[in-house]
């Protein structure tokens, strides 16, 4: 009978497992008798305590503001609460096409029976608050409503059917918020199922006295540096640049409190929770990362998985920290829960409607993702956190798998470590995970364990079973996906066979077989869809056009992958050709697929996505590059570092620049 147990690699005895818990226990608190983590909690503290004493005003465009087309549409929504989503009756709606902002005049939300304001750390002061709201009533009087500014007895106020500014003082709270509630009767609009009190267009606080601080949030920012400070000794940083890190790391927060301090203290505790959970990974992933590396045979020593696993969970906390504040919006994460719902109640066939540029109609859902969180759901936690969360996680991992890629190879560990770094912001997947396209990033993430077996088999180590296994695995993650890896399994086996290597036969048979059983018995339930698709409208601009547009995603500085990535990628490739051709044969049949994959814009307005398909490619490339540079000489190393700061520069301003913009 067949052993079902892990590979003795892979296997953490108890005794072993109770030697590195002691580990981790002595180290940590090792670290915490360091007296600059101390000393480093208390200059955020002291410098926290200045940024709350300076001048304060917070300006609030409810609904959005005219000015940018109402693209700030969303960013009111931590702060309201019992005030419906959007406008109406003519008021410019939450997702309103900027051609119709120019015809309008103002955004408004209409608030309930029981509504509130709330800022949460604004710091303990007397505010001024401004409040412009009319209550539309049709019968033109005045509507009493009932006041309640930080729980102080109510204030009873006859709002006026025109629009009038409120001007309220604020006297100041004991813990440093600010909280304006309201009490006001409603009435019922003819067509319109809500019940309404009043609609409000514009707050605006303002302080009038010395302010001092919100300790709480202060406690709160200090744990978030202490926390960092701990996470970049444990990632093998020296005391000194772990503090200069955390150094920088109070810098910004106070920079923030200063200029944009209701967007950091209303995810502060949030924030501090991720850190927290990011110190668990680091604990959690380095046994998996160390197991991976003996059973692969890689000879990867502690420190360098330590290492890698530190870029992996700094990925997530890039990723997270834009996807959990509250400010974020992801239009399609719903779908995708609503998804994996359907697939604890046994669907596994989805089809999900397109957008016009990628030619509109229905196209079918593969449930790899869905099927693999399933289980995950046991955990207790909300579907749109786990949704969210194991997305960055499996993006984030792409970092551990070019690791081992490299490692695979023989490249040398600057090599390694490089290709990973080059992942920490990746534009497209950033993108996918900005919109709430999660099965596009769990499809892209698939493919690289798929990449890890090929070369493992090209190697000889692995089995054709196996290759078969991840195979359909990656052919199954998403529908656009399978469609490049149909690509790349043809670009490989014409390499090989340009190289008249005697693998190809097998690997033919291998990944024929594979696309026929995937397409049989999982596509083939889509054949109504797909010839529906067939009959899709032509695009409305020219195959030049189109083709010039994902051609500016390489070559301009605003593009997804941008021409220092990109030219990194290819110098690696060269690289690659002439020191490691088992890498090479795949990174040439993976451009190749890319290329082949524009051949889409022939009857689509939008390729697909095959800037996220070839990032992977480019990283591993580039990885080469940035490894040789390293070690060839140590005068060249930092202009291997400037190249990195470059493009981690180009990929976070992209990531904000999409945060702030995508509504």
């Amino acid at each position: 009978m067949a052993s079902t147990s892990w590979p003795a690699s892979l296997k953490l005895p108890r005794s072993a497992f109770r030697r590195a818990t002691a580990t981790e226990v002595r180290e940590l608190c090792r670290f915490l008798r360091e007296p600059g983590l101390w000393l480093l909690m208390l200059v955020m503290a002291f410098c926290g305590s200045l940024a709350y004493s300076a001048s304060y005003a917070f300006d609030l465009d409810i609904g959005g503001s005219p000015k940018d087309c109402f693209a700030t549409a969303v960013f009111d929504a931590p702060y309201l609460h019992g005030f419906n989503i959007e406008g109406a009756g003519g008021g410019v709606e939450f997702d309103a096409p900027p051609e119709r902002c120019a015809a309008a005049t103002v955004a408004y939300r209409w608030a309930f029976e029981d509504a509130a304001v709330r800022l949460p750390g604004v710091g303990r002061g007397v505010y001024v608050m401004l409040l412009r709201v009319t209550t539309g009533q049709p019968s033109g009087m005045p509507v009493l409503s009932g006041w309640h500014v930080n729980g102080r007895p109510t204030l009873a106020l006859p709002l006026n059917p025109a629009a009038r500014t409120y001007h309220l003082v604020a006297p100041p709270s004991t813990v440093g918020n600010l909280a304006l509630q309201f009490v006001t009767p409603t009435y019922q609009p003819a067509g319109d199922p809500r019940s309404l009190a009043f609609a409000a267009d514009r707050l605006r606080v303002e302080a009038v006295s010395r302010v001092s601080p919100d300790w709480t949030q202060l406690a709160v920012l200090s744990g978030i540096v202490g926390l960092s400070y701990l996470l970049a000794r444990r990632w093998l940083l020296p005391q000194i640049t772990a503090g200069l890190v955390a150094l920088a790391l109070v810098a910004v927060l106070v920079a923030l409190l200063l200029w944009q301090r209701q967007g950091l203290t209303s995810f502060s505790v949030q924030a501090l929770r991720l850190v927290v959970v990011a110190y668990g990974l680091s604990l959690g992933l380095e046994p998996l990362a160390r197991g991976l590396a003996r059973h692969l045979g890689l000879g990867a020593d502690g420190p360098e998985a330590r290492l890698v696993v530190a870029l992996v969970a700094l990925a997530w906390l890039i990723r997270t920290l834009g996807l959990f504040h509250p400010q974020t919006y992801s239009s399609d994460v719903g779908l995708n829960i609503n998804n994996l719902i359907g697939v604890t109640r046994g669907e596994i066939i989805f089809t999900e409607g397109l957008p016009s540029d990628a030619g509109g109609g229905d196209a079918p859902y593969p449930p790899a993702q869905y099927v693999m969180l399933a289980p995950l759901q046991l955990l207790g936690l909300e579907d749109w956190t786990l949704v969210t969360a194991a997305n960055a996680l499996i993006d984030s991992l792409a970092i551990m798998w070019l690791w081992l890629i490299m490692r695979s190879v023989g490249a040398p560990r600057a090599a390694a470590i490089g290709a990973g770094t080059l992942y920490l912001f990746a534009p497209p997947l950033l993108r996918s995970l900005s919109t709430g396209e999660m099965a596009n990033v769990w499809g892209q993430a698939l493919v690289l364990p798929w990449l890890l077996l090929l070369l493992r088999w090209r190697q000889r180590k692995a089995g054709p079973a196996l290759l078969g296994l991840a195979t359909a695995v990656a052919l199954l993650g998403h529908s656009g996906v399978f469609l490049s890896m149909v690509l790349v399994l043809g670009t490989v086996g014409l390499v090989l066979l340009l190289r008249r290597d005697k693998q190809v036969r097998q690997f033919a048979l291998v990944s024929g077989v594979t696309l026929v059983a995937v397409v049989a018995g999982y596509y083939s339930a889509f054949s109504a869809v797909l010839r529906e698709r067939s009959a899709a409208p032509p695009p409305t601009t020219t195959a030049l056009e189109r083709l010039g547009f994902e051609w500016g995603e390489l070559v301009w500085l605003t593009g997804q992958i941008g021409p220092v990535l990109a030219l990194l990628g290819l110098a690696g490739l060269v690289l690659a050709w002439r020191v490691y051709p088992r890498l090479a044969e795949i990174l040439v049949a993976w451009w190749m697929a890319t290329l082949l994959s524009w051949g889409t814009l022939l009857v689509s307005q939008q390729a697909l996505r095959w800037e996220a398909f070839v990032l992977p490619a480019v990283a591993l490339g580039g990885g080469l590059v940035l490894g040789e540079a390293w070690q060839r000489r140590t005068s060249f190393r930092p202009l291997a570092l400037a190249i990195v700061m470059i493009v981690l520069v180009h990929g976070g301003a992209l990531w904000v620049q999409r945060l702030v913009s995508y509504r």
